[in-house]
C-alpha cells in the first residue's frame, strides 16, 4: 500500500495510479509480500531543504530523501517471521522535492520523468535496507538502481 501526499503543487504532473503501478513493480521485484507500506511525500525546496539540514546536517535542498522504519539488509521486522505478517507494516517514508528533481533532469539531460523514476527507486532501495557510500556510479546501490530504472522506464509516471 503506497500512500501519496502532496505538500507543494507538482511541477509536473502525473497519474497517481501510474505512480502506483510504477512503485509496485518496483517493489515486488524485491518480495512477493504485500503486507508492506510507505508513503511518497512531494515537498518544496525550502522544506526538504529544513528537512536535509535536520537529519544530515547538510543546510541545502536535495532531491530524494528517505526516512526508514527498518533496520539492517532485510525489509522485515526483525522480530516477525514471514509467515506470520497478516496487517501491512510501513517501511517508512520517501520525501520527493520535484523542483530539484527538475534541476537535476536538465543538468544530467534526461527527462523530467526519467529523472522523477530514478529518485523513486532510489528511495524504495533505501526502504529496503540498502545503502552507498558515495554518489560513484559503481556503488553496488547506484548500479541496481540504474538497472532497475532501465527495466521499467518504459512504465510512464503521466498514465
Amino acid at each position: 500500500m503506497i500512500e501519496i501526499f502532496y505538500e507543494d503543487p507538482l511541477i509536473e504532473p502525473f497519474q497517481e495510479s501510474a505512480l502506483s503501478a510504477f512503485v509496485k513493480a518496483v517493489a515486488d521485484q524485491f518480495t512477493s509480500i504485500q503486507a508492506m507500506q510507505f508513503s511518497i511525500t512531494f515537498v518544496d525546496k525550502e522544506s526538504i531543504q529544513m528537512l536535509n539540514k535536520d537529519f544530515r546536517n547538510k543546510d541545502k535542498p536535495t532531491d530524494v530523501l528517505t526516512f526508514c522504519l527498518t533496520e539492517g539488509d532485510s525489509f522485515l521486522p526483525s522480530d516477525v517471521e514471514h509467515t506470520e505478517l497478516e496487517e501491512y507494516f510501513s517501511l517508512g517514508d520517501i520525501v520527493i522535492c520535484q523542483a530539484v528533481v527538475k534541476e537535476h533532469a536538465e543538468i544530467f539531460h534526461v527527462s523530467m520523468e526519467e529523472e522523477l523514476q530514478r529518485v523513486i527507486i532510489h528511495g524504495i532501495l533505501h526502504l529496503l535496507g540498502k545503502n552507498h557510500e558515495t554518489n560513484d556510479a559503481n556503488e553496488p546501490m547506484l548500479l541496481e538502481q540504474e538497472y532497475l530504472l532501465k527495466e521499467f522506464k518504459r512504465l510512464s509516471l503521466l498514465g
